[in-house]
């Protein structure tokens, strides 16, 4: 249960592409979230409708022409997304992340440590947080902008506990 001080710091996306997860770190606590992931199949589905419609007028056209046409499909839908993904959110309320689907929790002084690691070209990084009450929980990192989020908010969480490997 939130204390009334209690607010959000900040979050970030964790886990795969399919299936992922949102961390919230609150002034008193680190809360991960089931999520849907970080792409909706609605995106999915574009991208798919507008390929086939590209094979199916590619051999008609010439290879010039079905590149541009390639290229201006994928910038019309990134924009489109990302227009509509900047305007839908919202800075969470406690409320909002305790409403969401927990997946792992813990308190401020339950964290023994926190343990970071960079992701390489070749492979994801991932935090590992141990509590008191659990065994360690893990998640993927996908990407280096993900892992300064990340990095920052458990710092801010708690610095004493937060050890960082893969450090560049």
């Amino acid at each position: 249960m939130a204390s009334p001080s209690e607010r959000v710091i900040g979050y970030f996306p964790v886990g795969g592409l399919l299936r992922g997860s949102t961390v919230y770190v609150t002034t008193e606590r680190i809360i991960v979230n089931k999520g849907r992931g970080q792409l909706s199949l609605r995106e999915h589905f574009l991208v798919a409708l507008s390929l086939s419609l590209l094979v199916s007028v590619g051999p008609f056209v010439p290879t010039s022409v079905a590149l541009v046409i390639l290229l201006a499909i994928a910038i019309i839908i990134a924009l489109f997304f990302l227009r509509r993904k900047s305007l839908r959110r919202k800075w969470p309320t406690i409320e909002h992340v305790e409403s969401g689907r927990g997946q792992f929790e813990v308190k401020r002084g339950q964290a023994l440590s926190i343990e970071l690691k960079r992701p390489g070209m070749l492979r994801g990084g991932h935090i590992v947080i141990t509590s008191l009450s659990n065994d360690p929980f893990d998640v993927k990192i996908l990407g280096g902008r993900v892992f300064k989020v990340a990095r920052s908010l458990m710092v801010r969480f708690d610095a004493s506990r937060v050890k960082v490997s893969g450090e560049v």
